[in-house]
């Protein structure tokens, strides 16, 4: 595979960033998009570092025998993402190690202007809002530790794009939930930028992405906007260290370069934990979303209620004594409060399963015994 060096033009009042990929096992030639609003003109920069980790593993699922990447990588980088690579080929016995064709070398650093933060990705989901907890209240607002830039991006879930393009009534309920989150990010002193990209759509299927998806896609995002970042951060699923690559802790810090450190938040604190403690952040409630957004919310609902990981938060929020807070009621089109809720969903799998574990007791001692075994049941008869 070949990605060529990043085109840059502005296009309606966006900033509009491409780079040409080529397939060299297959018959396939793609270009990979992104854009900002124009306002972000002098915080973004093409590096070669972004492609080279936006590339990577879409080779390594495509059975490709090498990677070229035009331009100059960082010899940190490009070594960081050999070890990815060996861990995802080691978990994944279909998967190889790409050979990387690189040009290395250590080109111009940023400086040090007041412009360069400390920035996350605010998706608004609970592990970011925690990450952006933890950093915002009892620091100054100078503070250098303070996150002063997130990102929010559209692209990265299955159902953003159809046929190419992405979906009209998607993109409107995105912003229209982006300027909701602005808001509380604006309060706080923290400046949201929002950026599209088409870069999910090159990969072939949901599975195919889960295979190597390790957020190198997230942390290219920063090496674009390296004039604006020094750091970024990561919110961890909270499940420790854990086997598996999709978002593995341990491979996160591997994207950093000298110019640009990426790392993840809270690795060893559990979704609950962080849970307990966003129920005191009422205006954190209020722009809570962790919906799969299987489907195109309307009428301003963030969580249809319905989704595996929309019934899990309605869940633990029972758990830790929240059901009645009117903050997590609104919250949520549907309360799924019920056993046929939980019926519906696969709670024994892999990847959800210790999550399921740890409220089974939780909810039989908040006397929803009802809840408690439904969710026994399907552990019993999950898959492992």
């Amino acid at each position: 595979m070949r990605i060529s060096a990043w085109t840059s033009s502005r296009r309606d009042g966006w900033i509009h960033l491409s780079a040409r990929l080529q397939w060299e096992e297959t018959e396939r030639t793609e270009t990979l998009w992104f854009e900002w609003p124009e306002s972000n003109a002098a915080f973004v920069r093409p590096t070669a570092d972004s492609a080279l980790l936006l590339a990577y593993p879409l080779a390594m699922s495509y059975g490709e025998r090498r990677l070229v990447v035009d331009g100059e990588v960082s010899p940190r980088l490009a070594e960081g993402a050999r070890a990815v690579m060996a861990v995802i080929a080691s978990a994944g016995p279909t998967l190889r190690a790409v050979r990387l064709e690189l040009h290395e070398g250590f080109g111009d650093f940023e400086s040090e202007a007041p412009s360069r933060a400390a920035g996350l990705c605010l998706s608004g989901g609970v592990d970011a809002l925690s990450a952006l907890q933890d950093r915002v209240h009892g620091l100054p607002r100078d503070h250098a530790a303070r996150f002063r830039c997130g990102l929010f991006a559209f692209g990265f879930n299955t159902y953003d794009f159809v046929n190419g393009a992405p979906d009209p009534a998607r993109l409107t309920a995105a912003e229209a939930y982006a300027d909701r989150l602005d808001s509380l990010a604006a309060e706080l002193g923290v400046t949201l930028t929002r950026v599209r990209t088409n870069y999910r759509t090159l990969h072939r299927s949901f599975d195919a992405w889960g295979m190597v998806a390790n957020d190198s896609h997230l942390a290219a995002i920063g090496h674009l906007m390296r004039p604006r970042l020094r750091s970024l951060a990561i919110g961890s699923l909270g499940t420790g260290i854990t086997a598996g690559t999709s978002q593995n802790p341990l491979l996160v810090a591997f994207h950093s370069t000298d110019d640009l450190d990426v790392h993840t938040a809270h690795p060893m604190r559990s979704r609950l934990e962080k849970l307990r403690v966003l129920l005191t952040w009422p205006e954190a409630l209020a722009v809570l979303r962790v919906c799969f957004l299987i489907r195109t919310p309307g009428g301003g609902a963030r969580n249809c209620g319905e989704c595996e990981k929309c019934v899990r938060t309605v869940l633990q929020c029972i758990a830790l004594g929240a059901a009645d807070a009117a903050p997590v009621r609104a919250a949520f089109t549907v309360w799924p409060d019920t056993p046929e809720a939980i019926a519906r969903l696969d709670v024994g799998s892999s990847f959800v399963r210790p999550y399921y574990e740890e409220l089974e007791p939780l909810l039989r001692s908040r006397g929803r015994v009802d809840l408690a075994t439904a969710i026994s049941r399907g552990l019993v008869g999950g898959r492992r």
